[in-house]
C-alpha cells in the first residue's frame, strides 16, 4: 500500500510540473517567513534548531517535488510585510482573511494544521471576568493580541473591543498578562498552554468558555507579489498527496496531532 501511495505521489507530481511549466523556478532557493518565536509542536526552536510539525511538513513536500526552501524568523507584522512587498516567497502560520487573499494564495492543500483559539485570563479573577459568548460581553475588559495576529474576522474587525496590541509572540503575551499589563489574552490554546506549562504558571492561568473558534486553518501562503499562482497550485497538489500517506501519519503521530 505504501508503494501505491509512492507512486501516486510522483505521478501527481509529474503533471503538475508538466502543466505549470515552472521547472526554471524550482530550482531556485525559496525564501518562507514564520512568526519569531516557538509556536509548538507546529514551530518552535529546539537546541537553537528550527523544528516542528509544519517544519517539517513544509520540508518533505519541497523535497519530493524538488524545491529548495530556507525559513526566516522575524516579528509578525515584518514577515506580512514581506510577503505583500514580494520580498519572501511564502509565509508559514497565516490564517485566511479577506484582505490577506488579497496578497496571498491560500489553497486548500497548502492547510497545515488547525487550531482552536481562546480567551485567557489569570485564574484569580475567574469570578470577575466572564465570557458569555458574545464578544459584546468582552467590552469592559482590556484585551491583550500579538501583533499583527488575526484569530477571527468578526473579533479582528470589532473595534469596539479593547485590544492591546503589543505583544511580539504568545510567550510574551502570556507574560505579559502575568504582570497585569490587560485584564485577559487570546490565543492558540494549545500554543499557550504549552508556555504556561514550561514556565510553570499552568495553574495561574484559565482559558475561559466557550472557545471563540475551533478548527481555525492555518495555511503555508504564497505571495502574490512574485506571482506565484503556479507554484501554489503545484505544491498545494503535492500535499495533498502527501498527505495521503503512510508518512504524513507518522509525522502527525511524531507530535502528537490527529488533525
Amino acid at each position: 500500500m505504501a508503494t501505491r501511495y509512492l507512486q501516486k505521489l510522483c505521478l501527481i507530481l509529474m503533471i503538475c510540473l508538466a502543466q505549470t511549466g515552472f521547472a526554471k523556478e524550482t530550482a531556485e532557493e525559496l525564501l518562507i517567513v514564520r512568526p519569531d518565536g516557538s509556536w509548538p509542536p507546529h514551530e518552535m526552536f529546539v537546541e537553537g534548531e528550527l523544528t516542528g510539525f509544519h517544519i517539517e511538513l513544509i520540508q518533505k513536500v519541497a523535497d519530493a517535488i524538488p524545491l529548495k526552501v530556507t525559513f526566516e524568523s522575524l516579528p509578525w507584522n515584518r514577515a506580512i510585510e514581506m510577503i505583500k512587498k514580494g520580498d519572501a516567497d511564502a509565509i508559514t502560520y497565516m490564517g485566511k482573511t479577506s484582505e490577506r487573499e488579497a496578497f496571498g494564495y491560500f489553497y486548500e492543500g497548502n492547510v497545515l494544521s488547525k487550531a482552536t483559539v481562546g480567551f485567557i485570563i489569570e485564574k484569580k479573577y475567574i469570578d470577575d471576568i466572564h465570557f458569555s459568548g458574545e464578544l459584546s460581553s468582552l467590552m469592559p475588559y482590556s484585551i491583550g493580541t500579538v501583533l499583527g495576529f488575526s484569530y477571527q474576522e468578526r473579533f479582528d474587525e470589532m473595534t469596539s473591543l479593547n485590544k492591546v496590541s503589543i505583544a511580539e509572540n504568545e510567550e510574551n503575551l502570556l507574560k505579559m498578562l502575568l504582570a497585569g499589563r490587560m485584564d485577559m489574552a487570546i490565543g492558540h490554546v494549545g500554543d499557550i498552554g504549552y508556555h504556561a506549562k514550561r514556565i510553570g504558571v499552568e495553574d495561574e492561568v484559565v482559558f475561559l468558555k466557550p472557545y471563540l473558534t475551533e478548527g481555525r486553518e492555518h495555511y503555508l501562503v504564497f505571495g502574490k507579489a512574485k506571482s506565484h499562482g503556479a507554484l501554489a497550485k503545484t505544491f498545494s497538489d503535492a500535499m495533498k498527496a502527501f498527505k495521503s500517506t503512510s508518512e504524513y501519519l507518522g509525522l502527525q503521530q511524531k507530535y502528537g496531532l490527529d488533525d
